[in-house]
């Protein structure tokens, strides 16, 4: 007698196919924030930022480009530095930043200027391929600030850092794997700045410096990833070049040495793009940086905060509020928490 094989019935073998999708999702990333912007101003998964304040529409940042440092260059790197151990310091404290009304995160494959000379950090290899060291703390970061619903703007490039890149080609394959990695990643909470202030002397490459070259990393940005918001910043004048502004999804003023009776002038002249703007660095602290934030907001600008000495240069330190208990005072002022 010939014995049949047992055959599960359906409703079993639909059962196991559930199970196998839940745990492959369980072993991913699902993203529960996602951004937009609609008519210049921003929204959270649809719902306009701070709806109800002075800064409705509009995303409140804080600077934390250090938050993944990680110093390669064994003669300049600090003594006891753990990489995994900073990241881990930032995001403790990350919800204290949010109760203080902080919607935007500011980080960088290449990190920013740790308060010395001669430091390596960087996600990217010669060839402009990825470091996954780099990434897995770029992406807790990325994912932590997902599920406080905030949004993150990640830069690629950092001055006195391309030198890192060989050639012109590792240069555009830097830019092509990092949009094809958040691509990959499905994130819904992160817009690009290719390169942080790329007027900088501090970059060996042209195309990176170049305002036409710096527009064609952009647009090659958004061949890879389509949907992605790009852009970049300038001088810290507040100053965006033409070829920047006509090729950029929004607009990524810096204003660290913009005086505060051109604050106006400088967003009103951007805005004649009728793009979103977003102050991405003003390293201005105190009553400064207080006068800095209300005159971004009154001129519907958002606005990001970074106090270089506590937060970017080495020992980095993360405190919330006690970073500039004024700054943070008038921020959750202004933001109505």
């Amino acid at each position: 007698m010939k014995i049949r094989p047992h055959t599960p019935p359906i409703s079993a073998i639909i059962t196991m196919c559930i199970l196998l999708i839940a745990a492959a999702r369980l072993s991913g990333f699902e993203p529960t924030t996602k951004m937009a912007v609609k008519d210049g101003f921003w929204e959270i998964n649809g719902k306009p930022t701070y709806e109800g304040t002075d800064t409705e529409g509009l995303l409140m940042g804080v600077r934390m480009v250090n938050c993944t440092f990680d110093d390669r260059n064994a003669k300049t790197s600090p003594k006891g530095f753990d990489a995994d151990k900073n990241t881990e310091a930032f995001l403790k404290k990350l919800p204290r930043y949010a109760s203080c009304g902080i919607n935007t995160i500011i980080l960088n494959l290449q990190g920013g200027d740790p308060g010395y000379a001669g430091s390596i950090n960087s996600a990217f290899n010669p060839d402009g391929s990825l470091r996954e060291a780099d990434l897995k703390r770029v992406s807790r970061v990325i994912e932590a600030c997902d599920k406080i619903g905030a949004v993150v703007i990640l830069g690629y490039f950092s001055p006195a850092q391309d030198q890192v890149l060989r050639d012109e080609a590792a240069v555009k394959a830097a830019v092509s794997n990092a949009s094809a990695w958040l691509k990959k990643k499905a994130y819904t909470n992160v817009l690009v700045q290719v390169a942080e202030e790329h007027t900088s002397k501090k970059y060996k490459h042209a195309m990176i410096a170049s305002p036409e070259g710096c527009a064609s990393l952009i647009k090659a940005a958004r061949a890879t990833n389509p949907g992605m918001l790009v852009s970049a910043s300038g001088a810290p004048n507040g100053r965006v070049a033409n070829e920047i502004g006509d090729e950029a999804s929004i607009l990524l003023p810096r204003f660290n040495s913009t005086p505060l009776d051109r604050f106006n002038l400088m967003v009103v002249k951007l805005a004649k793009r009728s793009k979103a703007i977003v102050s991405v660095d003003d390293s201005k602290t105190g009553e400064l940086a207080v006068a800095a934030m209300n005159l971004c907001v009154q001129s519907l600008c958002s606005w990001t905060y970074s106090n270089l000495k506590a937060n970017q240069h080495y020992p980095f330190a993360y405190q919330g509020e006690e970073d500039d208990p004024g700054v943070y005072a008038e921020l959750k002022k202004i933001v109505g928490n």
